[in-house]
């Protein structure tokens, strides 16, 4: 799985979390890649401590939102653009607001994971 980025891991500004977390989404649910690829990607990029579900919550986020919002309108990259990304931000948080429900219940990887399987077969990858 290609790099989406080259930068110190330890200096990544919001956006550019949000735009390794939306890579990261958009891979999973594309089925482009599996979520041990994304992992050692996310490794490799941000750090030891974040995972698929680290980037779903983060995504959901505002810090998120506002990075990618901000993103010119022309961006791209790894065949990708702005638009493309910001859709990683809504599934995220239609996914989030989903498995939480209306009781406010705890997110998990696997219910996280679930919900991935689903959009990937909605999508016609799985």
């Amino acid at each position: 799985m290609a790099r989406t980025t080259h930068w110190p891991s330890a200096k990544l500004s919001p956006q550019q979390k949000a735009i390794v977390a939306a890579h990261a989404v958009l891979n999973l649910a594309e089925g482009k890649a599996d979520e041990r690829a994304v992992r050692s990607l996310l490794v490799d990029e941000i750090g030891l401590a974040w995972s698929p579900l680290n980037c779903v919550q983060y995504l959901s986020g505002k810090e998120a939102t506002a990075a990618l919002t901000a993103l010119p309108d022309n961006w791209k990259g790894l065949d990708r653009n702005k638009s493309d990304l910001l859709r990683a931000s809504v599934v995220s948080l239609a996914m989030v607001k989903e498995v939480r429900g209306a009781g406010g219940g705890k997110l998990s990887g696997a219910k996280i994971a679930e919900r991935l399987e689903e959009l990937r077969t909605a999508m016609g990858q799985g």
